[in-house]
């Protein structure tokens, strides 16, 4: 067994060799704060000490309610010193949501942020079995009914439980836009993988600085810090993703790396990019969803050229796939590149459940995955692990692509968000690169909706740049285009101000559906 077989044991690691190199650091103006390696083990040490002052076992769930604050992640690592199980619920989801969320993983504590109090008391409100309210009191009033979290920082030091790398680890909930989130359990061995492979994507040493400004619910807060802190990197969080304050950020603290969502990106270059110092960024990633041509074309010109993308799942904890910065271009933009090292992908027919019906090269199929940092299991839920994973390691990850003669994987969306049009099947991606490469749309979706006689009709919701754009501007210039057939363009066309989002900026095709279905 290595010496960092846990992420415990990779914390550990960090103050021993670089006790006084920044590891976490709040990157939001006028309100820095940095936690050294040296620090974040102390104080994370401390945090668990409280806890299992507490009463907390090992295995115990504890959900943590927080925006993307340096907080949170020192209480986080203590909870995992602690033995316990962390698991971050979004705070944007619905109060029936977050309590069934609550309730599925039987949580003993909440860590939550003062900013979040109403939504805490949802969570109390809700939950049979939290017996501790833990508020993160550094960061504003704390509410009478929860203890401080600075107070479990005096208790005296404790024996701590050993950590094994096949202990659990943390939950992390699925991102999905149906149904309530699954929560997907990793262990020690999951993350300790997937910093290996990060490596690997991102070439990660201890002189980057990445910036994160996802919510600490979705797996890719998981997928930035574990791998920089493995490293004695450097994680800047931000609270939101305002793209001024990202732009403010990646001047003051040097970023090196970010991956974003187009959405932010876009965002981001609509901003006077000459007021900041973007030198320091060598590698700009994209995640979600493809770049069109011309986004491509400007981060590429005014942010750097070397840019990439990488393709995963919530339950293969890290990136499957990636796509180096030498084979991104105008051709592999809607591409995810190769397997990581270690990792198998295949492509198999949609709908099967034997991972060796492989489909030819070039056909559309569902995209199954196995290797190392791949989960085993949706928490206590027997029935949904056995429809997420096969007996022998694979997951069925429900999305379609397809491998290209280049040998690149191609993604072709979600096999629920696939349109079946006289018994055609469409993915509407294809349909929306053609739209996002537009200048008159300033953003789109395609959807299927309902129809009599085909089943669906190709639907394209557009938000104009203009109020002037027609539905007829959009057919046209849909019908003109080389990329789609007849069968491919929208015969439906309807505008919007603004597009639904999901927690992590994509587009939510489960709310135009319901929207746009009659």
């Amino acid at each position: 067994m290595g010496t960092r077989s846990t992420i415990i044991d990779s914390l550990v690691h960090g103050a021993t060799w670089y006790p006084e190199r920044e590891a976490l650091v709040q990157g939001e103006r006028d309100e820095r704060r940095a936690y050294t390696y040296g620090e974040l083990e102390e104080e994370s040490r401390r945090f668990a000490y409280g806890l299992r002052e507490l009463g907390i076992e090992p295995g115990d769930r504890i959900v943590f309610l927080n925006r993307s604050v340096v907080e949170h992640a020192v209480a986080y690592f203590g909870a995992l010193r602690a033995g316990a199980i962390p698991a971050t619920i979004h705070f944007r989801e619905s109060p029936a949501t977050i309590q069934a969320m609550t309730e599925s993983v039987s949580p003993t504590a909440l860590v939550f942020q003062p900013q979040l109090r109403e939504t805490a008391e949802v969570v109390l409100e809700g939950s049979s079995t939290i017996a501790e309210s833990i508020v993160l009191d550094q960061l504003g009033e704390a509410p009478t009914f929860a203890k401080r979290y600075t107070d479990l920082l005096e208790t005296p030091a404790r024996d701590l439980p050993e950590i094994a790398p096949s202990d659990r680890a943390f939950i992390n909930f699925s991102s999905g836009t149906t149904g309530v989130p699954k929560p997907v359990v990793h262990t020690h061995e999951n993350i300790v993988e997937s910093t290996h492979l990060a490596f690997y994507k991102k070439q990660i040493g201890p002189s980057d600085r990445t910036l994160k400004t996802n919510t600490p619910s979705f797996i890719a807060w998981a997928n930035t810090t574990f791998p920089h802190v493995n490293a004695g990197a450097t994680v800047v969080y931000l609270q939101q993703s305002d793209p001024v304050e990202i732009l403010e950020a990646i001047d003051a603290e040097e970023i090196t790396s970010l991956i974003l969502v187009p959405t932010i990106w876009k965002r981001i270059l609509s901003q006077d990019l000459e007021q900041y110092d973007l030198e320091s960024v060598e590698t700009a990633g994209y995640s979600g969803e493809p770049l069109d041509p011309g986004l491509f074309a400007r981060i590429k010109e005014r942010i750097t050229p070397n840019i990439c993308t990488m393709y995963g799942t919530t339950e293969t904890m890290s990136s499957s796939m990636t796509l180096f910065p030498e084979d991104v271009d105008e051709d592999t933009l809607d591409s995810v590149g190769y397997p990581v090292p270690d990792t198998e992908v295949r492509v198999i027919e949609p709908g099967s459940r034997d991972p060796s019906a492989a489909v030819d090269r070039g056909e559309t199929g569902e995209i199954i995955i196995r290797g190392p940092s791949v989960a085993e299991e949706i928490w206590n839920d027997p029935e949904r692990t056995r429809a997420t994973f096969h007996e022998d390691g694979w997951l069925f990850t429900g999305d379609l692509g397809y491998v290209g003669e280049d040998r690149l994987l191609y993604l072709r969306g979600r096999h629920d968000n696939m349109i079946i049009s006289g018994g055609i099947n469409i993915y509407p991606e294809k349909v929306n690169e053609v739209l996002g490469s537009w200048e008159a749309a300033a953003d789109s979706a395609v959807i299927g909706v309902p129809h009599e006689t085909w089943g669906e009709t190709v639907t394209a919701i557009v938000v104009p740049r203009d109020e002037s754009l027609t539905e007829e501007d959009v057919k046209s210039f849909c019908a003109e285009s080389p990329d789609l057939a007849d069968y491919q363009q929208p015969r439906l066309v309807r505008f919007v101000d603004e597009l639904p989002k999901t927690g992590t900026s994509k587009i939510d095709y489960a709310a135009l559906r319901e929207r746009f279905s009659e």
